[in-house]
């Protein structure tokens, strides 16, 4: 009995696919996408009218209220722009984070209020320099939060 080409290559397919297991599907991840990133995305500007220059501001992210009182973050990124940047900062599991920021423009290594630019997210578009208003900010799995703050210089 002679096999035309077409019914050759299934029943090769069939029995290689008989003898080698190999991964699923989802295993190969070739038919579900890779998962989002979560974290959270913004933009940071000066306040209309604001002189000054913003780049190398840091922004560092706390996982709880307390380890930002205790400075104790563990994620931070620069601003690269003067007068207004976007940054990313991923990735994030799902939670709560704190974010502050912080330019020394005095050159002495610490947080000078009223010196510094210095202070913390106080919500969208809010940029408070007590750590008592600082807003928490939600992270859900694979989202990015997207949040904006205008900054005043000192």
């Amino acid at each position: 009995m002679k096999l035309s080409k077409l019914s050759f290559l299934v029943a090769s397919g069939l029995f290689a696919y008989s003898i080698f297991p190999g991964c699923s599907a989802e295993e190969k991840n070739v038919f579900n996408p890779l998962p989002t990133p979560s974290g959270i995305t913004g933009e940071i500007r000066l306040r209309s009218g604001e002189q000054g220059d913003i780049s190398n501001t840091r922004i560092a992210v706390y996982d709880s209220f307390e380890d930002l009182e205790r400075e104790n973050y563990f994620k931070e990124t620069a601003l690269t722009a003067s007068f207004g940047s976007k940054f990313v900062l991923e990735p994030l599991n799902s939670g709560t984070y704190y974010l502050e920021l912080w330019k020394d423009l005095n050159a002495n290594d610490e947080r000078d209020a009223g010196t510094d630019l210095w202070g913390f997210y106080g919500g969208d578009n809010v940029f408070t320099t007590d750590s008592t208003e600082a807003v928490a900010i939600q992270v859900l799995r694979g989202r990015m939060t997207d949040v904006n703050l205008k900054v005043t210089m000192p």
